[in-house]
């Protein structure tokens, strides 16, 4: 995830927004990236993208059972993960095996060194990511992406806070054996 990709904490809203666009901006592009991990997907394939559509259409019209006492980022992430655990429920059903859309190609010949070797370290972490189990991922991501406590990670996913710090410690952990098994 590059810099311009970083979701901008400072744009968070913690009231309801004033419009659909300012819903939709601040949560369209960490809602790709959160229902990409727990979809298996590229944050950009059609399925992430609609998924986020219906999110977003979720939200709004889930926002008469909003309570202004309540956390709207985690109350967002919570429709968004239901959401996303529905869809795979629904393809496990089918019998359906995402396909993935493969990864995207960097032109090395065009970069500097340096950044070549930023590229490498994000694909390898990427892929790392990749190889969690999605819940795993999706604690990852709320935790360091979008910078959530460990209380809001809870209220998200539906667990007490304990096996979310357990989770978290075990992610990191299976997360750096993996870096560790690329490396060497």
């Amino acid at each position: 995830m590059t810099g311009s990709d970083a979701p901008s904490h400072d744009r968070r809203l913690t009231a309801w927004p004033t419009s659909f666009e300012e819903l939709w901006s601040t949560y369209q592009k960490p809602l790709a990236f959160f229902a990409s991990r727990i979809l298996r997907r590229n944050p950009g394939s059609a399925v992430v993208e609609d998924a986020v559509q219906e999110i977003i259409a979720k939200v709004v019209a889930s926002r008469r059972r909003f309570r202004p006492e309540q956390n709207l980022r985690t109350w967002v992430y919570s429709i968004a993960r239901n959401h996303c655990v529905d869809i795979v429920r629904s393809e496990r059903r089918r019998s359906i095996v995402p396909m993935g859309d493969g990864a995207e190609l960097i032109s090395a010949a065009r970069e500097p060194e340096g950044e070549l070797i930023r590229n490498a370290e994000q694909e390898a972490v990427h892929n790392a990511l990749g190889r969690l189990d999605s819940d795993d991922q999706s604690i990852l991501f709320l935790r360091y992406f979008e910078e959530m406590s460990y209380a809001e990670i809870a209220e998200v996913v539906r667990r007490p806070e304990g096996t979310i710090r357990y989770r978290v410690h075990m992610a990191k952990s299976a997360l750096k054996k993996r870096l560790e098994d690329l490396d060497g």
